[in-house]
């Protein structure tokens, strides 16, 4: 049946339209050409040109009510019933002229019906017209062709409008997918340029607030080594972005993990690790140093006041734990929302792991803790304890 709403629905309602327009206007001239050859009485002929009309009509009205998505046309039994009724009639005045016309509601039943009702449906018509013409007055073996070929161009509407929505169902299937990559990949990037920049963002926050403090203080050493820092970071900030835009980035969590300690050194934090971590495969390395960047950012952007930062790492044959702790995390407890974390969260899940970000207001600290299972045979690890 064709329904209404949707791109796929209006393109095979517009082939229905258009294939059963076509049957229509080769009956009717059949059945012009038969009256002109046999000539019977005018009030026959008339009555005929009516019936045709209201099949005609009540098929484009019901037509023009699915296509506008009204609640009258999602049902086609009453339009099926006037055209059923309007077949019948015109068969006591025409018995031979009319025999063609009744194929137009085999060709209705298969193009609004479900399946297999339709095939029901129109069985039961082309049963009904074979009936008729049996009983007619009309020879039967030109009542026989007549009803096969109106049987056949019924099916081949059928054919085309099937083939036509087919078509149009896995266009729009495709047009969905590509839709679905290209948002995805939106995502991908959109999550890849936070997680890449908040932390070189806040570097040069902090770097260019030292570079003033040492300008100030007369240290233009200080201050030129702390420039330095800002453009190497900026760089590293263009390099790292054309990277994931390219799909090629790739960090290292020591390298992230010494960035971190210096950034937040720099700041006046004091920073404590504990565990080493080594030989991890390259997407929970990444998921870690995007951690650890993200929780230094979230320190330096949230914790002003902050003065010690904990990083504990540890892992066993069957995941790997980074956890970081801040102090001074203000008031307020409870689970601490932002997109940075809702990415964060989204490639630990990914990766069959886990994140949680909590601020524990009673001990004022702020705890971000990732797990993230490893693949058989990874031994992740140096020495599981001590400081570093």
């Amino acid at each position: 049946m064709i329904k209404s709403g949707g791109v796929v629905a209006r393109h095979a309602l517009g082939w229905a339209v258009g294939a059963y327009a076509l049957m229509f206007a080769l009956v009717a001239g059949v059945f012009l050409a038969e009256v002109t050859r046999t000539r019977p009485a005018a009030h026959a002929v008339a009555v005929g040109l009516v019936a045709l009309a209201v099949t005609g009509a009540a098929q484009m009205v019901w037509w023009r009510g699915l296509w506008a998505g009204r609640r009258s046309a999602r049902s086609p039994w009453p339009m099926l019933a006037v055209q059923a009724v309007v077949a019948l009639v015109p068969l006591s005045v025409l018995p031979e002229e009319w025999l063609y016309v009744p194929g137009l509601l085999v060709a209705s039943g298969l193009l609004v019906l479900h399946a297999p009702l339709n095939w029901w449906v129109a069985g039961g018509a082309a049963a009904g017209l074979a009936a008729l013409v049996a009983i007619s007055p009309v020879d039967n073996r030109l009542g026989a062709q007549r009803m096969l070929l109106v049987l056949a161009a019924g099916l081949l509407v059928h054919g085309l409008v099937w083939f036509a929505t087919a078509l149009a169902r896995i266009d729009a299937e495709h047009r969905y997918d590509m839709d679905l990559a290209v948002l995805r990949e939106r995502e991908r990037m959109a999550h890849d340029l936070h997680d890449l920049l908040s932390v070189r963002l806040s570097e040069v926050s902090v770097r260019g607030e030292v570079a003033l403090r040492r300008i100030a203080e007369g240290d233009v050493d200080g201050a030129r080594a702390e420039v330095d820092t800002v453009l190497a970071a900026a760089r590293a900030a263009q390099e790292e972005m054309r990277a994931s835009v390219r799909g090629r980035w790739s960090l290292s969590y020591r390298d992230e993990l010494r960035a971190v300690e210096g950034l937040l050194r720099a700041d006046g934090i004091r920073t404590r690790v504990t565990g080493r971590l080594h030989a991890l495969p390259a997407e929970v390395e990444r998921a870690l140093a995007l951690t650890l960047r993200e929780g230094a950012a979230n320190v330096l952007r949230h914790s002003p006041a902050c003065r010690n930062v904990t990083v504990r790492q540890a892992a066993d044959t069957a995941s790997v734990r980074l956890e970081l702790v801040n102090d001074r995390a203000g008031n307020g407890g409870g689970k601490v929302p932002g997109s940075g974390v809702d990415s964060l969260r989204a490639r630990a899940v990914a990766l069959g792991g886990g994140l949680t970000a909590v601020r524990d207001a009673e001990a004022g600290t702020y705890v971000l803790v990732v797990i993230i299972p490893l693949p058989d045979g990874t031994h992740p690890w140096g020495a599981l304890t001590g400081s570093s």
